[in-house]
């Protein structure tokens, strides 16, 4: 039995790759080795998705394509480079034109 609204450790395809390549893009990639889709959870070792040195904005957006209760958000660094995200914000769209920042019940954005 599962409550409604509760949280439930499971992985929404982005470690599993059930979310396709496709569903995953980015505002930019430094080069064609560090495109959006190797910014997936446990990618090939030394790879990474990286944004282009001049991309002032930077996100990585994932289409997971149904509405989702998101519990916890994994992320980690290029194991061969000294490469990783120190900060992020979460944003959430049903369109993929307006975007609303994700808030904890105290309302603290995070």
């Amino acid at each position: 039995f599962i409550s409604v609204g509760a949280c439930v450790d499971l992985d929404l395809g982005m470690g599993s790759r059930t979310i396709p390549d496709g569903k995953i893009t980015a505002s930019s990639e430094q080069s064609v080795s560090t495109p959006a889709k190797n910014g997936r959870l446990n990618f090939t070792s030394g790879s990474s998705w990286c944004a282009g040195t001049s991309d002032t904005n930077p996100y990585l957006q994932i289409d997971l394509q149904t509405l989702h209760i998101i519990c916890a958000v994994s992320t980690q660094g290029n194991s061969q480079a000294d490469q990783w995200v120190k900060n992020y914000t979460l944003q959430l769209s049903t369109n993929g034109i307006t975007w609303t920042d994700y808030m904890e019940f105290s309302g603290q954005v995070k």
